[in-house]
């Protein structure tokens, strides 16, 4: 773990300066011709808020390199949408990825990630309900074949969360070094317990770990926590803004 690489986690709030092209209900890209035709070259992240508009969608974006879904109703057209996503974008190239809700889009996710080899960094806003279909996808050959081969690296939850269901991104993403989370009222305690253990070979790689909005009361508690159980050997903290950091290892 090199200090520019924590330096550029600790700095990495910054203004976003990449064009984005944001697909909406009732688009259509040969009525409205998007501001004056768009600079499909200029464009690095795609943002799609209504997955029902690709079709509508005739431009192809060469230079995306993240990518946002954020359509509550992506579920009616899941057996379309790969297909829409390779027609207007390179998936090989992307690098972010961020999704709405892991109850309906982890066999998303999963496709996703068969054509994402340089995918690196992951966001959740909620990946607190356990989809009814998990054992089946756990089971599945492309659910096998992603867990060995995705390189993901970081992992973000902006919103809702269980120790469940981060166990179950972890497993999939074993790679992961790098988590971001919120607090909660009933599963921060769990899951951050689950993160540190060392008897768990899934968060072999995993180094640093970010609690947004973290009491000075849980962090103390934490910290007691570590040093009295040597949870940890090697570690350091550090309190920016509301954010509490803590990482470990070389």
């Amino acid at each position: 773990m090199s200090k520019e690489y924590l330096h550029e986690i600790f700095c990495s709030i910054q203004p976003h300066r990449d064009k984005v092209f944001k697909f909406v209900p009732d688009f259509n890209m040969t009525t409205c011709q998007c501001r004056k035709e768009p600079d499909c070259n200029s464009i690095k992240h795609i943002i799609i808020n209504s997955t029902a508009a690709l079709p509508n969608c005739s431009k192809y974006f060469p230079k995306i390199t993240e990518l946002t879904l954020h359509d509550k109703a992506i579920i009616q057209r899941k057996p379309y949408l790969m297909d829409d996503l390779r027609r207007i974008l390179p998936l090989v190239q992307l690098t972010k990825l961020t999704m709405n809700n892991i109850f309906y889009e982890l066999d998303i996710f999963i496709n996703i990630l068969q054509l994402t080899p340089n995918l690196h960094t992951v966001t959740w806003i909620s990946i607190k309900n356990t989809p009814k279909d998990l054992l089946s996808l756990q089971e599945s050959k492309a659910y096998q074949l992603v867990s060995k081969q995705n390189q993901v690296k970081t992992i973000i939850i902006q919103g809702d969360y269980t120790k469940k269901m981060m166990e179950e991104l972890i497993y999939l993403c074993p790679r992961v070094q790098y988590i971001s989370l919120g607090p909660s009222d009933r599963s921060l305690d769990a899951t951050v317990h689950y993160l540190l253990s060392k008897i768990n070979d899934a968060t072999l790689h995993l180094f640093l770990l970010r609690i947004r909005g973290a009491s000075p009361h849980w962090i103390k508690c934490w910290k007691d926590k570590i040093e009295s159980h040597e949870v940890l050997y090697d570690y350091s903290t550090k309190v920016i803004g509301s954010s509490f950091y803590l990482w470990w290892g070389d």
